[in-house]
């Protein structure tokens, strides 16, 4: 677990680990580039069904989830 990144780093890292594209990844989110550039850049915090998309196909840890969202997210 990379507690020490931004949530923005952590998303971008952990993008990266599982081979996604920025613009692949965009799209299977379901969000524009320019959003998931936010993210990644600590502009925005992803939040409701994106914040979920985020946890189930980055598979974020419990403690991720719970460290970066201040939530626990069941499902």
């Amino acid at each position: 677990m990379s507690l020490e990144l931004t949530l923005g780093q952590f998303i971008a890292k952990r993008r990266e680990h599982f081979g996604y594209k920025k613009i692949e990844f965009s799209k299977l989110i379901g969000v524009g580039n320019d959003t998931l550039r936010r993210w990644e850049t600590d502009k925005f915090i992803p939040a409701g069904k994106n914040m979920v998309a985020l946890i189930k196909i980055l598979k974020f840890s419990p403690e991720e989830t719970k460290y970066y969202f201040r939530t626990v997210i069941y499902g």
